[in-house]
């Protein structure tokens, strides 16, 4: 009894602390969360509307005859990896907004290291990722591009933008798929050159 008494004054004594500070104007203030539990997270859209398995394989069929380093399309240790590579570009590229014109401004590298962080983000396999199946996934699209040429000191430049742009027409893959490589967008002008490659002399001496 003696103890319950005690309990219920301390609370007394409390509430009477509590109810003075309210009359003096200096309410304490509500604790913030601490720092760390405080997160940011980003928002990851992606769209819906992509070919399904077999059209993906459709897809490959169509464009890989095309492609710029044929010896990319095999793989020793695993079959799949090629086209598995393909898809991601593929599936990554329909959520990059485009330009008309190639983008002289960005190196194709670049742009394999921005898919590879977009893949990653949304837990996703990057490293099936090489500049072979990113081409071809640009060729079975609807992306502008100009394929290198060193001769001419032309690089290779996609009609692509991180920011800004147009979304990707959601019917390019489907034309593809029934007109095969005739439906493949035309590759287009340069947006810039670098030093073209010079000759190489050979001198025999004897």
């Amino acid at each position: 009894m003696t103890d319950r008494i005690a309990a219920l004054e301390t609370k007394i004594a409390e509430a009477q602390a509590e109810i003075a500070a309210l009359k003096a104007g200096k309410a304490a203030s509500p604790p913030l969360p601490p720092r760390d539990e405080v997160r940011i997270v980003p928002l990851l859209t992606e769209r819906s509307d992509l070919p399904t398995l077999r059209e993906m394989e459709k897809l490959y069929s169509a464009v890989k005859a095309l492609s710029p380093w044929p010896s990319a399309l095999t793989d020793r240790f695993d079959d799949s990896r090629p086209f598995r590579g393909f898809t991601s570009a593929f599936r990554w590229l329909a959520n990059v907004p485009r330009t008309d014109r190639p983008n002289g401004k960005v190196a194709l590298s670049y742009w394999m290291d921005v898919c590879r962080g977009w893949l990653r983000a949304r837990n996703s396999v990057a490293s099936d990722l090489d500049a072979n199946a990113l081409i071809l996934a640009v060729l079975a699209s609807d992306v502008a591009y100009c394929p290198a040429n060193p001769q001419l000191g032309v690089v290779w430049e996609l009609g692509l933008v991180e920011f800004g742009g147009k979304p990707a027409s959601p019917d390019a893959w489907r034309r593809i798929l029934t007109g095969g490589a005739s439906a493949i967008l035309p590759p287009s002008s340069p947006a810039r050159r670098m030093a073209p490659l010079s000759p190489v002399r050979v001198v025999v001496c004897g």
